[in-house]
């Protein structure tokens, strides 16, 4: 493959929102630790999710997974193994 194909592959790609989710998805899914909230048993994909889904801030999910905090609302948090 000559490089102007690879430029004009790149740039399709690029200008396709689908590929961009895909790739974005792929690197969010490589760089998050999931976790487990202790007492329900459910695993969540990162602390985001967490924090979105039950309605705190991403800093008290941190505070907990740190052993800084006991809990967040009642529940304790560990990382998935």
């Amino acid at each position: 493959m000559t490089q102007e194909e690879q430029k004009a592959r790149w740039k399709a790609a690029v200008e396709n929102p689908a590929v961009i989710k895909k790739h974005l998805d792929a690197v969010r899914a490589a760089r998050c630790k999931k976790i487990r909230c202790v007492e329900t048993g459910v695993v969540y994909d990162s602390q985001t999710d967490y924090a979105k889904i039950v309605g705190v801030t991403i800093g008290m999910v941190q505070a907990v997974l740190k052993n800084r905090k006991h809990t967040v609302k009642g529940y304790h948090l560990e990382y998935v193994k």
